[in-house]
């Protein structure tokens, strides 16, 4: 089994995490390489990432993608993140784990956004 998390930082804003759960519902609607897609959050809301990588390997997954929405590099993107799936690994070596690029390193990003501007 092939599970996507979408990956997010967490808001003390309801409203904000919501559009965060109903964007991993989307891209559920819009892939079909994969057979969960579940978003989780670093912190302020649940489902935690790490909580949420422990619940995926009692699953017996074999692959688990993350996807972190986020524009930016900053300390959760560059440490925090890949130290969490360093941990995870540890436990769980038989999981297979593959970060993707944060969505500011996305190529065409920029040219999707200005298309929207015109």
């Amino acid at each position: 089994m092939r599970v996507l998390l979408v990956l997010a930082h967490g808001s003390r804003v309801t409203k904000s995490n919501e559009e965060v759960i109903a964007f991993a519902q989307q891209l559920a609607e819009l892939t079909s390489g994969y057979d969960r897609v579940e978003p989780c959050f670093l912190e302020l809301t649940e489902p935690r990432f790490s909580t949420v990588l422990n619940a995926i390997a009692a699953d017996e997954i074999g692959e688990i993608v993350v996807y972190p929405h986020f524009l930016a590099e900053g300390r959760h993107v560059r440490d925090d993140v890949p130290m969490i799936i360093e941990e995870f690994k540890q436990t769980h070596p038989s999981v297979q784990v593959i970060l993707k690029p944060y969505l500011g390193m996305w190529s065409g990003l920029a040219e999707f956004i200005a298309a929207g501007l015109e």
